[in-house]
C-alpha cells in the first residue's frame, strides 16, 4: 500500500504476514521448541526521502496445542541512512547506516511483561546485483539476555 506522508510525497509501505513455525528436532535435546508456532506480523516502512528510511516489524508469537504457552510480543525498529551517491560503486553498492533497537516483552507468564531490550549499530551494502552483505555490533540494554555483546555478520541473496 503506497500513501503520501506529511513530508510531501515520500512512500510508506504497510506489510501483513504470518509466519509458522513448524515442530522440527528433538525439543528434549534443545534443537527446536516442539511445538507448532504462529506469528503474526505487520511491518512498515516509511521513505523520508534523499537515502532516510524508518523501518519497523511488529509480531506476536503464539505457540499452539501447548499446556502452559508462553506468549512474546516481538518488536524491531530502526533508522537508516543510505547513501546514493554509491548507487554506481562496483563493491559497496547502495553503502547504508543501519541503527536498530530490538525487543522482546514476554505475556502471560511468571515474568508476564517482562522486557528484554538491545540495541544494534551497523553497515550494509549491495556486493553484487542480488547479494548484500553487512556488519553491525549488537549489545543488550535491559533484561536478561543470553548474550553480553555480539558481532553480526549477514549475507543476503535477493531473488
Amino acid at each position: 500500500m503506497n500513501a503520501k506522508t506529511a513530508t510531501g510525497g515520500e512512500r510508506s509501505l504497510l506489510f501483513f504476514g504470518l509466519f509458522l513455525g513448524v515442530p522440527t528436532g528433538d525439543a528434549d535435546r534443545d534443537l527446536g521448541a516442539g511445538h507448532l508456532l504462529l506469528e503474526p506480523t505487520v511491518l512498515w516502512l516509511l521513505d523520508f526521502g534523499k537515502g532516510n528510511y524508518f523501518q519497523s516489524r511488529f509480531s506476536w508469537e503464539i505457540p499452539v496445542d501447548v499446556d502452559d504457552p508462553t506468549n512474546e510480543f516481538r518488536y524491531d525498529t530502526g533508522l537508516y541512512h543510505t547513501f546514493t551517491s554509491t548507487e554506481d560503486s562496483c563493491v559497496f553498492r547502495f553503502f547504508t547506516l543501519a541503527f536498530e533497537a530490538n525487543g522482546v516483552t514476554a505475556l502471560n507468564t511468571t515474568e508476564s511483561s517482562h522486557t528484554t531490550l538491545d540495541l544494534t549499530t551497523g553497515v550494509r551494502w549491495v556486493a553484487r546485483d542480488a547479494d548484500e552483505v553487512g556488519l553491525g555490533w549488537s549489545f543488550p540494554v535491559t533484561g536478561n539476555q543470553n548474550f553480553g555483546c555480539q558481532f553480526i555478520f549477514s549475507y543476503r541473496v535477493h531473488f
